[in-house]
């Protein structure tokens, strides 16, 4: 099923995951829908080739070299807003465990020290770093307590499959874990109070 979304954009020619920016009601975007979509492909892949038939591999291995080379690897790492970008880099860094294509992996690293450099010095990372270039409500570029928990996995996701030692960015994740940490209240729940993007 997942094989059979494959779509060519007709706009701008990269290959992605229907529905996209096609579907009305479709509440994600390209980039997560694109990772998800990898992700769970390449796992496949990593776990189950061996039981493949060569056909089977093969619909695999071109539907993840389609969106990886044409989609994920460029346009979808280069996205403005962090979560996403992590988010997509997740799919793509599990195809670069199953194929070892070394420029998803040095785009995946710029992306990373791209996400770090958004973070704020406590921490944080903000919702959309560049609220003001896109001419976006000011408020969404502001602590983002419902997806500080999934950077940092993402980020552990992406470094583990990318075959990096966490310590590289030890300084950062530590920081950005008791800035996560500092978010909860005393019975466990997170502040919701302090999210930007409940406008």
């Amino acid at each position: 099923r997942t094989v059979g979304l494959i779509i060519q954009d007709p706009e701008y020619g990269y290959w992605t995951f229907h529905p996209g920016r096609f579907g009305k009601r479709n509440m994600s975007n390209v980039v997560v829908d694109a990772g998800a979509c990898l992700d769970v492909l390449s796992n496949f892949y990593l776990q189950y080739a061996h039981k493949l038939t060569t056909e089977e591999k093969d619909k695999i291995k071109d539907v993840i070299f389609k969106n990886g080379d044409t989609f994920l690897s460029e346009r979808g790492l280069k996205k403005d807003v962090t979560n996403q970008r992590l988010w997509g880099g997740t799919g793509l860094a599990r195809a670069y465990k199953a194929f070892k294509k070394e420029e998803w992996r040095d785009n995946l690293i710029k992306a990373l020290d791209k996400s770090f450099g958004e973070m704020w010095s406590d921490g944080t990372f903000p919702y959309h770093p560049y609220w003001e270039k896109n001419k976006i409500f000011r408020g969404i570029y502001d602590t983002n307590t419902y997806y500080q928990s999934r950077c940092i996995d993402f980020i552990y996701y992406i470094l583990e499959n990318i075959d990096i030692d966490a310590n590289v960015y030890k300084e950062q994740l530590i920081k950005a874990t008791d800035s996560l940490v500092a978010m909860y209240q005393p019975n466990g729940i997170k502040n919701i109070n302090l999210e930007c993007k409940r406008w």
